[in-house]
């Protein structure tokens, strides 16, 4: 195959495929792997942020709940 006329023409086809692989992995995949990572971490920033209101806001309702001595 590598004495063939067609052989530099397969192996540009080969070497074009293997760059449009790579780039397309750093232009369109890698980013968005990235855009995950960050939304995951804020993820766990706003499941933090609930819990806490959710205590507060049962810490106001049991503050609430007792009888007042005016």
């Amino acid at each position: 195959m590598l004495n063939s006329k067609y052989a530099p023409i397969v192996a540009l086809t080969a070497l074009g495929i293997i760059v449009v692989l790579v780039l397309g992995w750093f232009l369109a995949v890698k980013p968005q792997v990235d855009e995950t990572a960050a939304f995951s971490a804020d993820e766990d920033l706003v499941r933090t942020n609930i819990t806490t209101i959710e205590a507060d806001s049962a810490a106001i309702s049991a503050m609430g709940d007792e009888p007042r001595h005016v």
